[in-house]
């Protein structure tokens, strides 16, 4: 199991998660809360690699993100391929790093060549045409995480398991605060993910029901939790 994924919500049919190490993308399944790999592919990442920091830097993201929406087909031309996707670079993790740019996509090939080389795009995930069109049967605009890693790190079911029950736990302590009594979070709209990189960072979304005159309105919440001196 990838360490990346925590939790998802019931609504996040499936996440993708990318090893840029190995060029792969891989497909999971959420199985009652439980990711399950169903597919892997080849992919193309930036000519000079990983770790995107400004405009131009030809160098695909590392983060948590998700699928924006899907391009429509008569707004594609050649250069994506089949099928294009985009993706929420830079969030708000990246702008309060001082990263720029824009125009991340997960797309497929030109249709005179069937797969690139690793390392030949401007920063966007590249896959085959083929391949494009499998993954896109499972992506969710707006919903889809979609997690860039310099590599992925594999953990058993067990220690899977009971690091999310200690960050669900955790994360359960912070609501139950005093400074957060009558905060109203919709758990099944909750999400942890953890964010790739040198530092510990955890992703946290959720949905908060506020309370006011009109009734109560829900608000989307992103958290970035970081570990400092153990904790």
């Amino acid at each position: 199991v990838p360490r990346h994924l925590i939790k998802m919500t019931p609504e996040q049919s499936h996440a993708v998660v990318v090893d840029a190490s190995r060029s792969r993308l891989y497909l999971f399944k959420n199985q009652g809360g439980f990711p399950l790999l169903v597919a892997d592919y080849y992919v193309t990442q930036g000519e000079l690699g990983i770790d995107k920091f400004r405009e131009g830097d030809k160098k695909t993201p590392l983060g948590v993100y998700r699928v924006n929406r899907t391009v429509p087909k008569d707004q594609l031309i050649d250069l994506y391929g089949a099928a294009a996707f985009t993706l929420n670079y830079p969030n708000a993790w990246d702008r309060q790093r001082g990263r720029s740019g824009s125009g991340i996509w997960l797309h497929g090939t030109q249709s005179d060549t069937y797969a690139r080389p690793p390392l030949a795009s401007k920063g966007c995930i590249v896959l085959t045409n083929p391949d494009i069109n499998a993954v896109s049967a499972y992506l969710q605009d707006g919903v889809t995480p979609v997690i860039i890693s310099d590599q992925v790190e594999w953990v058993s079911k067990s220690e899977w398991q009971r690091e999310r029950d200690d960050l669900v736990g955790l994360l359960n302590a912070w609501r139950a605060d005093d400074k957060n009594a009558g905060l109203d979070i919709d758990v099944d709209k909750l999400s942890i993910f953890r964010n790739p990189g040198k530092e510990e960072v955890l992703v946290v979304n959720f949905e908060q029901s506020v309370h006011d005159g009109a009734g109560a309105n829900g608000q989307k919440k992103v958290q970035y939790w970081m570990r400092q001196a153990g904790s």
